[in-house]
């Protein structure tokens, strides 16, 4: 008779923060100063990628675990710019090239994720139960390796184009500083 290993159930959450929503955890505008530094809060923040990773798995008669299915939330979020609408269209145009590079950039991780967590059923189908344990983490370990060398490839995005360019937000004058 075959056994069911619905645990242990192991699961990995990684979940985005959630800070105040006041004037002071909302992103701030850019200046010809530089870069204004994003505020923490919602929508301030992108990431891409899997959370809440989990398996389930079966073992037969020889104790093999076998099927084994792996789960996972597919997420990418990206910033808002409660301000895009009111800002002239040349810097309306460069935020939207960013977002889109930023899109991008943070749908490869969810492509990464799948791609690795497909390869991670195929690595755990077969195992002994004993084995399992410690052949998931090796596998997490590969899928945050993975996740990594992506970001270190491109520059956490600044190679593939995520990053403003501030030569478009209008001069101010004497009057606004």
């Amino acid at each position: 008779m075959a056994a069911h290993a619905r645990g242990p159930r192991r699961r990995r959450r990684r979940r985005a923060s959630r800070q105040s929503d006041s004037p002071a955890a909302q992103p701030r505008e850019p200046t010809r100063h530089g870069p204004a530094p994003l505020a923490e809060g919602p929508g301030s923040r992108a990431r891409g990628g899997a959370e809440n990773i989990q398996y389930d798995y079966s073992t037969n008669s020889r104790g093999i675990a076998t099927p084994v299915e792996i789960t996972a939330v597919l997420f990418t979020e990206l910033p808002v710019w409660p301000a895009r609408a009111s800002q002239p269209p040349a810097v309306r145009q460069e935020w939207d090239r960013m977002l889109a590079a930023l899109r991008a950039h943070e749908n490869r991780h969810v492509q990464i994720a799948r791609s690795r967590l497909s390869a991670m059923e195929t690595a755990l189908r077969g195992l002994p139960a004993g084995d399992f344990a410690a052949a998931w983490e090796e596998q997490m370990t590969a899928l945050r390796e993975a996740q990594d060398a992506y970001d270190d490839e491109t520059d956490h995005g600044q190679n593939e184009g995520v990053s403003l360019d501030l030569s478009v937000v209008p001069e101010e004058t004497e009057d606004e500083e």
